[in-house]
């Protein structure tokens, strides 16, 4: 066993023995919910696959198949870079584990690959589920070898760009804070957000256009060298281009594992600078619980990608072709900040005690989570869906579904936060909550989508605030199962 896969299983089990000392359950509870978060993730995969599939003609022209297969393919590099790179982001630059590692004889590279594979595994994982439709649309439409090799495309889609995505934002990273003397915060965010605007820029024109040639002298971009294989038609120029992304992908790993960042960088900017605490009980607790969430680096990336969201879709809007595509980006813009409480509860956790014994309030801590994570989200989606009405992207009559449905992704959002609290100590923590988050979001937007389609629109937004309340719920009980709730409930 090679010490970067010993290193990653020394990384599981921090984790997992963290998150039950903090939940007070027995080790088996780990791999239970990790377990069932994965058949969850893939059974609703399968549903989305029966419902992408159902909607596919009876008889498919054999022209089309290059087509699909390349919007299928583009689709996937699409979600895997966005999932591949908010992961990345996300996660803590150094933990317990790394400046462990620091004072042994491990290799820097062994010790980052070691480190970064966990989040890597896991998003791949989330990945695969949701290219369950793309899985069963070539079943549809290939058979034989050329449905082996839709399959094989499809993983080596997600494998490349998961390592891809990973290995470009920590150089790119690494290059801002070495080149412009930006912070880890501003660097990592601003690296982020190139890598998913590449993403996109680079296989949202497969996705949205129909007018796509069967063949190509030369194919540059990966998922299209893919696409071009699953139809064989390859040609030799387009094959050593494969062989060239081999060799970037090389080098790009080679350096990211050799660039992390040091502990003494700031990662993010101190907001909010002179705003005394509140005079009260919960009052100072919900101010610390507020000033903590907007001084993170995910507050942060968060309102840079919202941003980029709505300049996006404003764009996209002006041109008829890709007017769906700009309000179904528009419809993302309310959610987006209500997922920042994924990581509200992990976030202030391990020094709730002192606000335990000064305000010892019944379930103190998640309240005040909870209305800092709900005042958060209130501002900055407003702040970002009001110039997406002003422009014609949004209506006034979407509000209230799209709202509701915000209502729910924060509910939800808080719920994977007290399962799985998150940890700048522990790698593994942020990324196991985002992955349960994304389990909960794309299961519950799965049922919303099935009501819909039997009792129509008008009862999505009372389906999603009643789900929002049972996530309140579910969120408030776990909550006093923390070992610090015992402090605050006497």
């Amino acid at each position: 066993m090679s010490r970067a896969t010993k290193i990653a299983l020394v990384a599981w089990k921090m984790w997992a023995r963290e998150m039950c000392r903090a939940l007070r359950v027995p080790p088996s509870f780990a791999a239970v919910i990790g377990l069932l978060t994965v058949v969850a993730a893939f059974f609703f995969g399968c549903v989305l696959a029966s419902v992408t599939v159902s909607r596919l003609g009876a008889d498919l022209p054999a022209d089309l198949a290059p087509i699909i297969a390349r919007a299928s393919l583009a689709g996937v590099w699409i979600t895997s870079g966005l999932i591949a790179t908010i992961f990345a982001v996300t996660s803590p630059p150094r933990t317990m584990l790394h400046a462990l590692l620091d004072l042994l004889p491990v290799g820097r590279r062994a010790a980052a690959v070691g480190q970064l594979a966990p989040m890597v595994t896991v998003a791949t994982a989330f990945c695969v589920a949701l290219s369950l439709p793309t899985l069963a649309v070539f079943a549809r439409i290939f058979a034989g070898a050329t449905l082996v090799r839709g399959v094989l495309a499809v993983v080596a889609c997600i494998g490349v760009t998961q390592i891809l995505c990973v290995a470009l934002f920590l150089t790119l990273s690494w290059m801002l804070r070495r080149g412009t003397r930006f912070a880890g915060g501003i660097a990592d965010t601003l690296a982020a957000f190139v890598v998913m605007a590449g993403i996109l820029a680079t296989a949202s024109g497969d996705v949205i256009t129909a007018d796509i040639s069967t063949s190509a002298p030369l194919d540059v971009l990966p998922h299209r060298i893919l696409a071009a294989g699953v139809v064989a038609q390859l040609p030799l120029a387009t094959a050593a281009m494969a062989a060239g992304w081999v060799v970037i992908l090389v080098v790009l790993v080679l350096v990211a594992v050799s660039v992390r960042p040091a502990a003494s960088e700031q990662r993010a900017p101190l907001l909010l600078r002179g705003w005394a605490p509140p005079h009260g009980r919960m009052l100072p607790m919900i101010w610390f619980e507020l000033v903590t969430a907007v001084r993170s680096l995910s507050f942060l990336t968060t309102v840079t990608g919202g941003v980029g969201l709505v300049l996006g879709a404003t764009v996209l809007l002006q041109a008829p072709v890709t007017a769906d595509l700009a309000r179904a980006l528009a419809s993302m813009a309310p959610t987006v900040p209500f997922a920042l409480g994924v990581y509200a509860v992990g976030r202030t956790l391990p020094v709730t005690w002192i606000s335990a014994h000064a305000a010892p309030e019944r379930n103190g801590h998640a309240i005040a989570v909870a209305v800092a994570a709900a005042v958060v989200g209130i501002a900055v989606s407003t702040i970002l869906v009001v110039p997406l009405v002003l422009t014609g992207v949004l209506t006034v009559t979407d509000l209230p579904a799209l709202g509701a449905r915000a209502v729910q992704a924060g509910a939800l959002a808080l719920l994977a936060g007290a399962l799985i609290p998150a940890s700048q100590e522990q790698s593994v923590s942020t990324t196991a909550a985002a992955f349960l988050f994304g389990v909960l979001l794309l299961g519950s937007s799965v049922s919303l989508n099935v009501a819909a389609t039997f009792w129509g629109d008008t009862f999505v937004p009372w389906m999603a605030l009643a789900g929002a309340a049972i996530a309140c719920a579910l969120y408030m009980q776990t909550c006093a199962r923390h070992p610090i709730a015992d402090r605050a409930n006497g």
